[in-house]
């Protein structure tokens, strides 16, 4: 399961002083999903490079993980603006 940003390294890169930049990514297309778990490719909303990874299907990713993820080409986070996309299945619901 995927909590956090920090779950997601293929996506975060670090910066020249060892600290981890930011972007925030959008989700372009969802590859493939079984249940929650989601193959998904990511477009930087700044340089609009595409990079493929993994998700999972609840409002803490959508809300929290996806606006802190990292933009592997340009390193940089979108502004407050980003909307998540919503659930397939309901919150709380047993899939």
């Amino acid at each position: 399961m995927i909590r956090d940003a920090s779950d997601l390294l293929a996506i975060v890169p670090v910066g020249r002083n060892g600290q981890r930049m930011e972007v925030n990514m959008r989700i372009k297309r969802i590859l493939s999903q079984y249940r929650r778990d989601f193959t998904a490719e990511y477009e930087c909303e700044h340089c609009g490079k595409v990079h493929v990874g993994q998700g999972y299907d609840d409002a803490n990713f959508h809300n929290n993980v996806i606006p802190n993820m990292v933009c592997k080409s340009c390193g940089k986070k979108a502004g407050k603006n980003y909307r998540p996309l919503a659930t397939k299945y309901p919150e709380g619901m047993e899939v």
